[in-house]
């Protein structure tokens, strides 16, 4: 039996009562314990004894007797310690702000955690309060976690706050969606997902999007690779199907689209950049100098886009059987016979009475070129070099490279 019973006589006090049923000349009375043999009562058959004449109490679970009880006789014994929530179970605990207040965080009630530093210092260690959410006389309340960050003393920080609509804000007291994540200048709004599993599947981790049904219409999975690594999955559910993969981005810098994720198939290449075309002749070329000679390029896995523009200020010493381009910023495949058209947008100063003009790339040892045809209605022949005078030339050429 047990009740709590105030501050006195110790700070916070709970009395236990224990009654026992003596055998013949028992002595020692083994009790549920006591903090202080200063704050117990002894009764025998109602009598109360005297700490110390009649009894002895020194090692907080034991009552000696001075003199040994006979057989029958009740022995009552009832301690005072210190009261503990720990220690008690209640069915409801209710606390009550009796201020009469429609302010937003009023209407507060706390429940406060403290401890104790090696010095003896009391901490404000953690907080939960809850308390009303808005300024209109109704009933929202919000619920705030607050923990100490090593120097709030007695008012712990604001971490997390479940506010009366339901959303959750992290470092946010106004949080906006359900949830709301706001990074400190520690965390930078780092979100960790982290498995529970070991190795295969137990290790990806999902983020889910359904419909107020439970229907799911997407999903981005981070999964474990079969080497390691990990690969980012975007899935999309058709009209009546399941889930499917549809991007994935994969450990070793690839991107593969729908179902199939094989490294051959990934697309793992991606450039932009400049190159330097060079207007000459199959035999030599040297001493030209430009107005314009500009190019730029795109390539995609081993798709090349390549323009330039380039205007001849100096022709220079160019000769040999064929006009060339050259400069590429990649060598063209000669695999399939691929032969790619080059597509002329201007030209001028081409000498040889051009009357139209084409061109297309390919590739003599390692170096890749455009000749060019000259078609003048009724024959196609090579543009060769000695023709070429201050020439100017607008194109733009698609290939695939070797690499």
């Amino acid at each position: 039996m047990s009740g709590y019973i105030g501050p006195i006589p110790v700070p916070q006090g709970i009395q236990n009562k224990e009654t026992f049923t003596a055998t013949a000349g028992q002595t020692t009375f083994n009790t549920n314990g006591y903090t202080d043999g200063a704050f117990i009562n002894v009764y025998l058959n109602g009598v109360r004894l005297i700490n110390g004449t009649d009894y002895t109490a020194t090692n907080g679970s034991d009552i000696v007797l001075t003199q040994a009880a006979s057989v029958s006789d009740v022995l009552d014994f009832e301690t005072f310690n210190s009261f503990s929530l720990v220690s008690q179970t209640f069915d409801n605990l209710t606390t009550k702000n009796p201020t009469h207040e429609d302010t937003d965080g009023g209407r507060e009630s706390a429940l406060s955690f403290q401890g104790e530093q090696s010095g003896g210092e009391i901490s404000t260690l953690a907080a939960i309060q809850a308390s009303h959410d808005g300024t209109a006389d109704d009933q929202k309340g919000d619920l705030i976690f607050k923990t100490n960050d090593g120097s709030d003393g007695t008012s712990p920080t604001e971490r997390l706050r479940l506010d009366s609509a339901g959303f959750v804000g992290i470092n946010e007291s106004a949080p906006s969606g359900i949830l709301h994540v706001k990074g400190t200048s520690a965390a930078h709004g780092k979100v960790i997902l982290e498995a529970g599993g070991s190795g295969g599947s137990a290790n990806n981790n999902f983020i889910e999007f359904n419909k107020h049904d439970g229907t799911k219409l997407a999903e981005i999975e981070v999964g474990e690779s079969v080497t390691n690594g990990g690969d980012i999955i975007f899935k999309t559910t058709p009209t009546g199907g399941s889930v499917t993969n549809r991007i994935r981005l994969r450990h070793d810098g690839g991107i593969c689209f729908g179902t199939d994720n094989a490294e051959d198939n990934a697309l793992d290449d991606y450039e932009e950049g400049t190159w330097t075309p060079v207007l000459g002749g199959s035999t030599s070329t040297s001493g030209q100098s430009y107005s314009v000679q500009a190019g730029t390029y795109t390539k995609i896995g081993n798709t090349v886009n390549a323009h330039a523009y380039i205007s001849l200020s100096n022709v220079g010493t160019v000769a040999g059987t064929y006009a060339y381009i050259m400069g590429f910023p990649f060598t063209v495949t000669n695999s399939n016979g691929s032969y790619p058209a080059m597509s002329i947008g201007y030209f001028a100063g081409l000498g040889q009475n051009v009357g139209s003009l084409g061109g297309y790339l390919n590739k003599n040892t390692n170096t890749s070129y455009v000749t060019f045809r000259n078609g003048d209605g009724t024959s196609v022949q090579y543009l060769s070099a000695g023709g070429i005078g201050a020439a100017a030339l607008i194109f733009s050429i698609t290939y695939n490279t070797e690499a």
